[in-house]
């Protein structure tokens, strides 16, 4: 994740998502609540334990490789939030 404070105003990009040669804008949709338009990803700055259940991060969280995932995604065990 790539931060940048400017005029108090905090800029987070997601890390998955790119577009005219830079990682996209997340959108603050919830007091400093940031989710990706494109992937769903979200991240929460100030709240250092929060884990993302986006499908790339639950990829990353369990290990699978890409194929892996879609037959999981495929067999129903997994339900985007």
């Amino acid at each position: 994740m790539s931060n940048a404070l400017t005029n108090d105003c905090l800029t987070v990009r997601c890390p998955y998502c790119t577009g005219g040669g830079e990682f996209r804008l997340m959108v603050d949709y919830r007091a400093k609540q940031f989710v990706c338009l494109d992937c769903s990803h979200q991240e929460r700055p100030a709240e250092t334990n929060y884990r993302c259940s986006c499908p790339h991060c639950l990829k990353l969280a369990m290990g699978l490789s890409s194929i892996a995932f879609m037959e999981y995604e495929l067999a129903g065990d997994y339900a985007h939030r």
